[in-house]
């Protein structure tokens, strides 16, 4: 075998060692990431103690993956092993985002992809750098290495809008927004388990008037959810508005009585801020001022309510 012939073998083993050593550290990282996903939405409540030792490990880990790939490819006789571990953690990376874009959340991936992605992502960086490549060529690929980092936020984005669109439209619910002028659509969320929608609405702050750090950041609470089987205002007038957001809460009935405004809507007084109820068929809408917000935000939120469909919600919600 000739010398040129000699080293292309050495530059295949030294390649198929390092995406072996990435795969076998992807694979760990991802059964790790999982064990310690799932524990942390078993413990309830969710809090900073849920967090165990294993999730600063796990960073800990990535570095050892890596210096693992580089010392693999010192090992074995790889041109230029710190690029080639920088390519193949680049393309790794990349591959790990394209990815996580078509999920609504972030979550670890499975062992077996994880597995591929670092293998096949470390396979390809080291052997564009170690190999003789014209210059164009390995252009090309740097240019292809920053391509997913570039889409991703579009791509995730559309994803999750996508998501919350569905479950906004799986609740069965009006789906409603201000139309008064200085508010916009800060979050929307929905449990169609619960039937339950939670949009969060800030008012946009005027130079003109709103001179200090109190006078902006208002934001007001649209709530919906059915109508209790025992609404019978004023005297019954469904569940208190902070009940509603609470995760996995079955909202007990507010002793609270309401007071009548109009067709179909009321005010009662919670924690000392005015919340107003609205009927909307069979929905029940609370509107409820939050951070800064004064009953005056919340009456013209109220006042100005109109329904949207799920897409265009998940589009004002999300950007």
């Amino acid at each position: 075998m000739d010398e040129r012939g000699s080293d292309g073998w050495y530059l295949l083993a030294g390649v198929l060692v390092a995406a072996f050593v990435a795969a076998l550290g992807g694979a760990a990282l991802a059964d790790g990431w999982q064990n310690e996903a799932r524990a942390l939405a078993a413990c309830k409540p969710a809090s900073l103690s849920c967090l165990s030792l294993g999730y600063p490990l796990l960073f800990v880990g990535v570095f050892v993956a890596v210096a693992a790939v580089w010392l693999a490819q010192r090992v074995m006789g790889t041109a230029e092993p710190e690029w080639g571990t920088l390519a193949g953690l680049a393309a790794t990376t990349g591959a790990l985002l394209l990815w996580e874009a078509g999920q609504p959340r972030w979550v670890p991936p499975p062992t077996d992809l994880a597995a591929l992605l670092a293998g096949a992502g470390v396979a390809v960086g080291v052997a564009v750098v170690a190999a003789p490549l014209p210059r164009v060529l390995r252009v090309v690929f740097v240019v292809a290495l920053a391509v997913p980092f570039a889409v991703y936020p579009t791509l995730s984005r559309e994803t999750r809008r996508a998501d919350l669109a569905d479950r906004l439209d799986r609740v069965g619910l009006p789906l409603l927004v201000p139309r008064a002028d200085g508010f916009a659509v800060d979050s929307a969320r929905a449990d169609p388990g619960r039937r339950f929608v939670h949009v969060t609405v800030d008012r946009k702050a005027d130079p003109r008037t709103d001179l200090t750090s109190e006078d902006r950041g208002r934001t007001v609470s649209i709530l919906v959810t059915p109508v209790p089987a025992d609404f019978a205002p004023p005297a019954r007038c469904g569940p208190a508005a902070a009940d509603l957001p609470v995760p996995d809460g079955a909202p007990a009935p507010s002793t609270d009585p309401c007071r009548p405004v109009g067709p179909d809507h009321w005010t009662r007084t919670e924690a000392g801020d005015e919340v107003h109820l609205l009927r909307r068929n069979d929905a029940l809408v609370l509107v409820q001022p939050g951070w800064n917000a004064s009953d005056r935000d919340a009456a013209t939120v109220a006042d100005s309510l109109t329904e949207v469909a799920p897409r265009r919600l998940a589009e004002l919600a999300l950007g």
